[in-house]
């Protein structure tokens, strides 16, 4: 039982030094390229002079791109695992529960 809750401590302290690493990569990068995407399309609507099939349309359109990039790499940052029990079993747990169910050979030819 105690080498049980050893294991799930690990595995959860595994699990929240992860999620946080998780949420500082993509959460910054995401912030910086939606702000990138945000200049593209800033750039493209100050250079349009009503007519958007050239260039500041090119720079409006990759803008709008980049920025949904950005908002996409957002929303991974923030979203979470529900649980750690969502995890599947690590071989280490593995290797305890089934040494809990082996059997000796002895035991399985007693009549």
């Amino acid at each position: 039982m105690g080498q049980e809750r050893g294991i799930n401590m690990h595995r959860l302290r595994v699990f929240s030094q992860a999620v946080k690493s998780k949420a500082n990569k993509y959460t910054w990068s995401g912030l910086f390229i939606f702000v990138l995407g945000v200049v593209f399309i800033a750039a493209g609507v100050s250079l349009s002079r009503g007519v958007y099939y050239s260039t500041p349309g090119l720079l409006i359109g990759l803008g709008a791109i980049i920025a949904i990039i950005g908002l996409i790499r957002i929303a991974i940052g923030f979203i979470n695992p529900q649980t750690p029990e969502d995890l599947p079993p690590s071989p280490e747990e593995e290797l305890v529960t089934n040494a809990q169910h082996t059997v000796a050979v002895d035991e399985l030819f007693e009549a």
